[in-house]
């Protein structure tokens, strides 16, 4: 995770991170540092992990474009994770995020299409599913992929009706402050923040990632 590049702005994971309680998480400097279970879990700054990556953020803010490295430094795995979960947004980038952590060897992974702006976040809106492609490596060291769609329906929710609304477009977005106590209020209340759509959109992407896990 890292600051955020453009040329869209707005809460991301780095800037909630900085709101949430220092001893609910740890960063990490090295591998060495993946110890115990914090509450909210290990991160990796991306100031920590690559000095070049930090560097070409200024100039995509330039450029205002998004090359390639804009992909593959969400493929950066420093922790040698048996699973890795990413996003892509545009169709061709599933596919092509998959074969290169196939060629990294990584043991298994989920890259997930049309979430909520090419994020992790799945659909709450009826009729709208995110889409995965999973892929593992088996005892041969070939992969085998999986695909499958997933929405408000299959995870036994009611769907909203505006995704316009669940987005909280414009003047109602949620500062990284807001999302902060959101997620600590779930967190201690038993998946009980407050707000509705929040629990909702939680509950569905978790449901929806755990569909590829047992996978």
């Amino acid at each position: 995770m890292g600051a955020t590049a453009g040329p869209k702005y707005g809460p991301n994971t780095k800037y909630i991170i900085q709101h949430l309680p220092a001893d609910s998480l740890s960063r990490l400097a090295s591998n060495a540092d993946l110890k115990g279970f914090p509450a909210f879990g290990h991160y990796a700054d991306q100031e920590d992990v690559s000095e070049a990556l930090t560097e070409w953020r200024s100039i995509r803010r330039v450029i205002m474009k998004r090359p390639g490295l804009a992909t593959v430094e969400k493929l950066l795995d420093t922790a040698g994770a048996s699973v890795v979960i990413s996003s892509a947004f545009h169709p061709p980038y599933t596919a092509r995020m998959v074969e290169i952590l196939e060629r990294l060897e990584v043991p298994a992974m989920l890259i997930l299409r049309k979430g909520l702006e090419g994020s992790l976040a799945f659909p709450l809106v009826a009729g709208r599913k995110a889409q995965a492609l999973c892929s593992v490596r088996l005892p041969s060291g070939a992969y085998l992929r999986h695909e499958y769609t997933f929405g408000c329906e299959q995870a036994g929710e009611d769907p909203e009706q505006d995704e316009l609304d669940c987005k909280r477009l414009g003047p109602g977005l949620p500062s990284s402050e807001a999302i902060a106590d959101l997620i600590q209020k779930y967190h201690t209340n038993n998946g009980i923040s407050g707000d509705v759509v929040f629990d909702k959109r939680v509950r569905v992407t978790l449901k929806g990632i755990n569909e590829g896990i047992e996978w």
